[in-house]
């Protein structure tokens, strides 16, 4: 449990940095592009949509590729964003898994912590005392409070994650579809 939480947190930080407009969508790399189609410098455009990492670049690569026809840009486009949202989506799955994996833990030691209460009362005779039991039942409840403590912040956190990254790649593919209409 604990080797899960410290690789959720680094998960949760790692979403939150990695998924900010300012990461996927940087108004550098549009303002540059829109320069180039402004000025009709397709092979240069070509040349930075290969090395720009921007959700735009990357979504208009393709497209530029299947020039001149519009069809096949425009298709071509449309899969390299649904690539793209797949694979953001892949990168905070991993809380999801986490998540998920938590209350599971929890439960493993529940039953541990309950089999070992059981055990103390069966050494007992069957009259064990509160004290013999407490230490099963503590075990038990520790377990299942640390399950429930990786779980929440982490579901939590891929539910809010999971809101920013289909909001930031819809706002992507709306700008990458209008830098393509521009070449048009």
């Amino acid at each position: 449990i604990l080797g899960l939480s410290v690789t959720g947190l680094t998960f949760i930080i790692q979403g939150f940095i990695k998924n900010r407009s300012s990461v996927l969508l940087p108004e550098e790399s549009t303002a540059h592009i829109r320069d180039l189609i402004a000025q009709k410098k397709f092979k240069e455009l070509i040349e930075f949509t290969e090395t720009d990492s921007s959700f735009a670049s990357r979504a208009l690569n393709p497209a530029l590729k299947r020039a001149p026809s519009f069809s096949s840009m425009k298709e071509a486009m449309e899969t390299a964003i649904g690539e793209q949202t797949a694979e953001q989506f892949r990168k905070i799955e991993y809380l999801n898994i986490i998540g998920n994996l938590g209350p599971l833990l929890g439960l493993l030691g529940t039953v541990l912590g309950m089999i070992e209460a059981f055990h103390a009362m069966m050494a007992a005779g069957g009259a064990a005392k509160p004290a013999q039991l407490a230490g099963g039942i503590s075990v038990a409840l520790v377990h299942t409070f640390l399950g429930l403590m990786l779980a929440v912040p982490c579901l939590a956190c891929f539910g809010v994650l999971r809101t920013v990254v289909d909001r930031l790649t819809i706002r992507g593919a709306l700008v990458a579809e209008e830098l393509l209409l521009m070449i048009r």
